[in-house]
This record gives structure tokens, sequence and C-alpha cells, in this order.
């Protein structure tokens, strides 16, 4: 998909129906990736929507603090990366099924 700085943008939703502005998304893979934002574990409920989403992905990396951590993904509405992150299973993130 060219790399995790670019790949953002060939995945998400063309537009700016759910997204915020700018938004220069192609959804190349008609992936149409949404934007959900996050459950924190500070208890804000999907706070970042409109600006944010975050996948799971199924890469274990670690026990942190009596959590598990696992690598996750992230998009944003204002630039086309696809970086990875990480978050204990204390967060509540997104989850994309693919079927084969």
């Amino acid at each position: 998909m060219g790399g995790e700085n670019v790949a953002g943008g060939k995945l998400k939703e063309i537009g700016t129906t759910h997204w915020n502005s700018p938004n220069d998304a192609t959804d190349d893979y008609n992936f149409t990736a949404l934007l959900a934002g996050a459950h924190l574990r500070d208890g804000s409920a999907f706070g970042s929507i409109g600006t944010y989403n975050y996948y799971w992905s199924s890469t274990f990396l670690s026990n942190i603090g009596g959590f598990p951590t696992y690598s996750s993904r992230d998009l944003s509405y204002d630039n086309l990366t696809f970086p990875p992150n990480d978050f204990n299973t204390d967060h509540g993130l997104s989850v994309r099924c693919i079927k084969d």
C-alpha cells in the first residue's frame, strides 16, 4: 500500500461525511475505514470521534500493568499515515474482520 506514510489515505472513507476536514482519502482498496475514536482507560467514551480511529491487530507485545498489550494501527483525519501504536486491553479499539 506504499508504506505507513501513505497507507492510511488509501484505506479511509472518502470525503467529510464521517471524517473531519481535511480528509485527503482515496480509499484505493475499498476498505472504507470509518472513524470510531477509542474507549480510553480514563473512562472517556469514544473520545476522538471525527478525528481518529484505532484498530487492534493480533500482534501481542507484552503484559504491562497486568494487562496484555497488543499492537494497533491508527488513522487520522488530517494525514495519510497508518502508523503502529500499542494499547493495553483496558482500552476499547475497533476491529475489522476480513473474509478470505
